[in-house]
C-alpha cells in the first residue's frame, strides 16, 4: 500500500496515524524513502540514506514489549534525517562536509541522538552541510550545492541547509540541526520552515564533546510545525554528565506550552543591523507587518534595541571563528592522517586557519569580554521587554556562489557572510533562545523569517508565542514548488 499523503503530516501527525493503526510504521518509512528518491536528485538535501539501519530500527521497535519501553517511545516510527555534523549516530560514517575526512564512523550515539533513539524515531538519512558546518550557505566542494525548493538557483542557507531543505520539501518532517551563529534560523528563513535555537545548555552535547565555539553552539531540530519542535525539545532537553553549561531547569512540557493562552507581551523590534549593512525592503516589511500583527493580537510593541558595541562585535566574532576553525581542522587532519591543502580544504577556510593559528591570546580575550558584555546587556534588555523581534536575515536567499567558502576573495566572502546574516549571532553570543518563524513571503514568493528572541532560559515563553503565531498566521498550506 502506498501512503501518498505522507508529506502532509508533521511528526506528531505521523505518530498518531501509527498509534491509531491507520498507517503502519513500515508504510511511513517506505513513503519517506520514496519521497527522498523523488525529490533529492533535484535538491541534493540528503547525502546518504540509511535503508538498512532504518529497517533494523523498525524491527527493534516492533519487538519492544515492556510497558515502560512503550511509554518512553513517544515518537515511535517517526522518520528523521540527521545532519552530517556533530550529532553522530553509532555505526554511521560522517564526512563533516569536507574532503579532509578519509574515514570516520561514530562508535556510539551522541547523547542527543541517544535520547531521540529512546523516543523511537527512525533515522533515514544524512543531510548536506557546508565544510565543517562553518558557512551560512550549503554548497561545499565535497557535496555540491543544496538547492532551495522555492527556487533551485538560490541558497537554502546554512549550515543546517540540507536538513532545512529535507524538511521544507517533505522528505522528512524533522531533521537534526545545530546553531553556532544562526545555523538553525538562517536555513529556516530561507526555506520557509520553523527554526528554534534553544538556550545555551538546554540540550546536551556529550558524551564526547563539551562545548563548540566556546559556548555559542547548541543542538536541536528543524521542523515545519511548532509542535514538532516542542516535542523534540521535550525528549532531548536536560543536563548530561559533565556539561559545562546548565540552562535554568524547566519542569513542564514544551508541547503543552504551544497551546497555552499567551499573556500580553511587551515586544521590542528593530530593523537596524548591528554592522550597519543595508536590510532589504522585503525583510523590513516582514518585520513591520509582524509588529502590526502582534499589536492586533493584543501585545505591546515598541521600536527599541539593546545597547551593544557595534565597533568591535564582528571583528571579535571573526577572531573566535578563525581560532576555533584552526584548532578543529588541525586536530581533524591529524586524526585522519591527512594534510590541509587546496585539495582537501576550501580556500577561505585555509585562510581562516592561517589567521587562527597566528592570533594572539589578547584577541580571544577581547571576544570573551564582548561575550560577557552581550550577556549582561541582553539580560538587562529583557528586564524591560519580554521578546525582541528583528529580521531573521538582511536579504532574501542569495544565488549559489554568492557566499562560497572556496572563493578566491577571502574578505569579500566574510563581508557577504555578515551582510546576509547580521542578526542571528547575538542569540548565540548571549546564550538566549531564538526562533525564526515563516510568517510572510516576498512579492516574488520567497519565504521570509521573522526572528524572535527572549531572555535566557525562557524557551517556554517563545513556544507559547510561536503557537499563537502559527494558529493566527498558519504557514502549513504554503509549500514550495519543488515539494
Amino acid at each position: 500500500m502506498s501512503f501518498h499523503e505522507y508529506s502532509d503530516f508533521d511528526a506528531i501527525g505521523l505518530r498518531d496515524l501509527i498509534i491509531s493503526g491507520e498507517v503502519s510504521a513500515h508504510e511511513i518509512l517506505t513513503a519517506a524513502f520514496d519521497r527522498i528518491s523523488a525529490r533529492n536528485r533535484t535538491l541534493n538535501a540528503i547525502v546518504a540514506t540509511f535503508d538498512g539501519l532504518a529497517d533494523e530500527q523498525l524491527t527493534l521497535l516492533a519487538s519492544a514489549a515492556s510497558e515502560q519501553d512503550c511509554e518512553k517511545r513517544t515518537l515511535a516510527g517517526v522518520p528523521i534525517a540527521v545532519k552530517d555534523c556533530v550529532g553522530g549516530v553509532r555505526g554511521v560514517s560522517q564526512k563533516f562536509g569536507t574532503r579532509l575526512t578519509r574515514s570516520f564512523t561514530a562508535i556510539r550515539d551522541e547523547e542527543i541522538i541517544r535520547r531521540y533513539r529512546d523516543a523511537g524515531v527512525v533515522f533515514v538519512g544524512q543531510t548536506n552541510v557546508p565544510e565543517f558546518s562553518s558557512s551560512i550557505t550549503t554548497e561545499s566542494v565535497l557535496y555540491g550545492p543544496c538547492r532551495n525548493p522555492w527556487n533551485p538557483a538560490l541558497t537554502v542557507g546554512g549550515s543546517s541547509g540540507g536538513s532545512a531543505c529535507a524538511v521544507a520539501s517533505g522528505m522528512v518532517p524533522v531533521a537534526t540541526a545545530n546553531d553556532s551563529a544562526g545555523s538553525i534560523r538562517i536555513p529556516a528563513s530561507c526555506t520557509g520552515i520553523f527554526g528554534f535555537k534553544p538556550s545555551r545548555g538546554r540540550t546536551p552535547n556529550g558524551p564526547d564533546i563539551s562545548e563548540v565555539w566556546n559556548g555559542l553552539f547548541v543542538q536541536h531540530v528543524l521542523t515545519r510545525s511548532v509542535r514538532d519542535s516542542a516535542a523534540f525539545l521535550d525528549i532531548s532537553h536536560g543536563i548530561d554528565v559533565g556539561a559545562p553549561y546548565v540552562a535554568p531547569a524547566f519542569e513542564g512540557c514544551y508541547l503543552d506550552e504551544t497551546i497555552k493562552p499567551v499573556e500580553q507581551l511587551k515586544i521590542a523590534f528593530s530593523l537596524r543591523a548591528l554592522n550597519g549593512v543595508t536590510v532589504d525592503d522585503s525583510c523590513k516589511a516582514a518585520v513591520l507587518d509582524t509588529a502590526r500583527f502582534l499589536e492586533n493580537l493584543g501585545h505591546q510593541v515598541v521600536e527599541d534595541e539593546p545597547d551593544l558595541p557595534s565597533d568591535r562585535y564582528f571583528e571579535a566574532l571573526e577572531h573566535l571563528l578563525c581560532a576555533n576553525l584552526a584548532y578543529e581542522f588541525e586536530r581533524h587532519a591529524k586524526a585522519q592522517d591527512t594534510l590541509i591543502t587546496d585539495e582537501t580544504v576550501e580556500a577561505c577556510h585555509r585562510q581562516m586557519i592561517d589567521i587562527g593559528k597566528d592570533l594572539p591570546a589578547m584577541a580571544l580575550m577581547e571576544f570573551f569580554s564582548l561575550k560577557a558584555l552581550c550577556e549582561r546587556q541582553m539580560g538587562t534588555f529583557f528586564e524591560r521587554y519580554d521578546v525582541y523581534l528583528t529580521p531573521s536575515l538582511a536579504k532574501l536567499p542569495v544565488p549559489h556562489g554568492h557566499i562560497h567558502a572556496n572563493s578566491s576573495n577571502f574578505r569579500e566572502y566574510l563581508d557577504r557572510f555578515w551582510a546576509f546574516s547580521p542578526f542571528t549571532t547575538l542569540a548565540n553570543i548571549s546564550g538566549i533562545p531564538s526562533m525564526s518563524a515563516p510568517l510572510y513571503q516576498s512579492d516574488c514568493g520567497l519565504p521570509i523569517g521573522s526572528m524572535f528572541s527572549a531572555g535566557y532560559g525562557q524557551d517556554d515563553k517563545l513556544f507559547r508565542l510561536a503557537g499563537q503565531l502559527e494558529r493566527s498566521l498558519p504557514w502549513k498550506q504554503r509549500t514550495p514548488p519543488a515539494a
